[in-house]
C-alpha cells in the first residue's frame, strides 16, 4: 500500500462499522474532502490513524457487547466443563486438558468478557477512541500475559514437585506475572483517568489514575483465579450491555483527536 493510499477516506471509512458508514458515510467524506480543499493538503498520517481509532472504536457498542458476552460466556462454561471432567480425573488434569480450560478460562473467556466491558464503558462514559481502542488492546494482551503466567506456575510447580531443575518457561513466571499486570494497568488507566477528570492538577490526576489502575490490575487478576469468576464477569457485563443496547444510538463524537478528522466526524455524528 502506498503512503497516500494510507490516507485515502474511501479506505479510512472501511473502518467503520457498515451501520454507521450507512448512516454517516457520505457526510464524513463530505466534510474530509472540504477539509482537504480549505487546507490544500491531504490527510495527515495524524487524521488518518485518528479516523482508524474512531472507526474502530464505533465497533465497540452495545450490540458488539451483547455478542462478545455471551461468546466469553460459552467459553467459560467449555472452560468450566474441561475443568471438572479433569477434577474427576485426576490423571486428566496433567497435559492437554489442564492448558485447554486455563486457556479457557483465564485467556479467551476474560478476553471477551473485557472487550465487551470496553464496549458497555465506552457507552456509559465519555472515554475517547484512541482510549478504548488502547484499553480493548491491552486488556487482551493482559489476559494472553495472565494464561502463559498460570501454565508457568503450573509447568513450574510439577517440575518443582518432580525435583527436576526449571524450563526457561516456567522461570519465566515472574516476568509474564509482571507483564500480565502492567499490561492491566494500561489498559484500565483510560478508564480511570476519566473517572477522576474532576480533579483539576493533571499531573496528580494521571497519578491517581495509573495507581488505580495498578490496584484495579491486581484485583482483576486475583479475582480471574476463581473458576467460576469470568462466568459471572461475562454474564454481568452481558445483562448491562443488553440493558444499555439501542439500535438508534448516536454514534459518539468526542473520540477523535486529530484537527481533520475531530471536526468531521463531530459533525457527521449529528
Amino acid at each position: 500500500m502506498s503512503p497516500r493510499a494510507g490516507r485515502d477516506p474511501q479506505r479510512l471509512l472501511r473502518w467503520y462499522p457498515r451501520g454507521w458508514r450507512a448512516r454517516h458515510g457520505q457526510v464524513l467524506l463530505g466534510l474530509l474532502d472540504e477539509q482537504v480543499q480549505d487546507t490544500g493538503r491531504e490527510l495527515s498520517w495524524a487524521d488518518a490513524w485518528s479516523l482508524r481509532a474512531h472507526g474502530a472504536a464505533q465497533r465497540f457498542s452495545p450490540a458488539t457487547g451483547v455478542l462478545l458476552a455471551l461468546a466469553g460466556a460459552a467459553a467459560a462454561v467449555a472452560g468450566l466443563t474441561v475443568l471438572a471432567v479433569s477434577l474427576a480425573d485426576p490423571a486428566a488434569t496433567v497435559g492437554a486438558a489442564e492448558v485447554v480450560w486455563t486457556v479457557l478460562l483465564t485467556g479467551v473467556a476474560t478476553s471477551l468478557a473485557s472487550l465487551a466491558a470496553v464496549a458497555l464503558v465506552r457507552d456509559l462514559i465519555p472515554i475517547t477512541a484512541p482510549g478504548a481502542v488502547l484499553a480493548a488492546a491491552a486488556a487482551t494482551a493482559a489476559w494472553a500475559a495472565a494464561t502463559a503466567a498460570a501454565l508457568s506456575w503450573s509447568v513450574g510447580f510439577d517440575q518443582a514437585d518432580a525435583d527436576v531443575p526449571l524450563s526457561g518457561f516456567a522461570a519465566a513466571f515472574p516476568a509474564l506475572l509482571v507483564a500480565g499486570v502492567g499490561l492491566g494497568t494500561v489498559a484500565l488507566t483510560p478508564v480511570t483517568a476519566v473517572l477522576l477528570r474532576g480533579i483539576s492538577s493533571t499531573p496528580g490526576r494521571w497519578l491517581l489514575a495509573v495507581a488505580g489502575a495498578l490496584l484495579g490490575s491486581v484485583v482483576l487478576g486475583a479475582a480471574a483465579l476463581a473458576p467460576g469468576a469470568c462466568l459471572l464477569a461475562a454474564v454481568g457485563v452481558l445483562v448491562g450491555c443488553a440493558l444499555r443496547r439501542s439500535p438508534h444510538r448516536r454514534a459518539p463524537t468526542t473520540a477523535s483527536r486529530g484537527p481533520a478528522s475531530r471536526k468531521a466526524t463531530a459533525e457527521a455524528s449529528q
